[in-house]
């Protein structure tokens, strides 16, 4: 049972769309190589292998980016480009076309590198702010910093293992926040998910039935076709009923003034406006 429902749609295609910054995605790398050069004596075989992989998909986004930024060395945002998830694969060289995304899904899904490598780096970066140094590119990528960089990519690969036609890759570049001279570009590469059947889909199979409940719930095609298209006719049941106001009781006026002759502007910059809030 979910209430709210009708807010459903966006809210699944809103939690698998991630962003990804070049500024992330070189932090990612740099623990990474940090931490295969720390551990490289103690990995068997086959994490070794998953880990070079690894490696060659960040460097191989990373040329991506450093490409894209070089279109636009003042950092002024461009057209946002579009590009199909095989189309995006297929620009990051041979190299990587030949690794299995599945096989690199499962590995991080299973091994959790990126909590162990977020976890060593941070205690790197607590060593290096205690001896106060300026320089130190750990101290400068940790700081400050929300979610692990490298659990940012993770969400971006892991996306990418989604059926082509689910998603797209959108590409911007703008300057970042109080730039110098010189300092290059951000690139944001964001995979925005357009199929939010295959993510509900789960919750379905597991449930005998599910309930969406809501007060706006129309146009409910919507729902048939972007959640339950795989689902018979006779598997959906629909119910609705009428406004708990009668139809006679409702009236719709437009209210452009206030009491006071102000204009009704409903806006976030005006949240702190007194005179707006005080109807009397």
């Amino acid at each position: 049972l979910t209430g709210l429902s009708s807010d459903l749609i966006d809210t699944i295609l809103s939690i698998h769309t991630v962003p990804l910054s070049s500024s992330t995605l070189r932090a990612s790398l740099s623990q990474l190589k940090i931490y295969l050069a720390k551990f490289r004596s103690r990995f068997s075989p086959k994490n070794a292998l998953h880990l070079r992989r690894l490696v060659m998909m960040l460097t191989a986004i990373d040329k991506f980016c450093s490409d894209r930024a070089s279109k636009s060395p003042d950092g002024r945002s461009t057209n946002e480009e579009m590009l199909g998830v095989q189309e995006f694969v297929s620009a990051l060289g041979s190299q990587v076309q030949e690794i299995n995304l599945l096989e690199v899904d499962q590995y991080l899904r299973e091994s959790r590198i990126a909590r162990k490598i977020s976890g060593y780096c941070d205690k790197v970066a607590e060593k290096e702010a205690a001896k106060d140094d300026a320089k130190s590119k750990f101290a400068s990528a940790q700081r400050s910093r929300g979610t692990p960089p490298l659990h940012v990519v993770e969400s971006f690969l892991l996306a990418l293992t989604n059926p082509s036609s689910d998603g797209r890759i959108f590409v911007s570049i703008s300057s970042p926040t109080n730039a110098t001279p010189g300092t290059p570009p951000v690139v944001q590469l964001k995979y925005q998910l357009l199929n939010p059947a295959d993510h509900f889909k789960d919750v379905v199979s597991a449930a005998r039935s599910v309930i969406l409940a809501g007060g706006t719930m129309q146009p409910i095609s919507d729902f048939e076709t972007q959640l339950f298209r795989y689902l018979t006719e006779g598997d959906l049941n629909f119910f609705g009923c009428g406004h708990v106001i009668p139809k006679s009781n409702m009236k719709c006026v437009v209210v452009e003034k206030g009491p006071k002759g102000g204009d009704m502007t409903f806006r976030f910059e005006q949240r702190g406006n007194k005179d707006l809030a005080n109807f009397s």
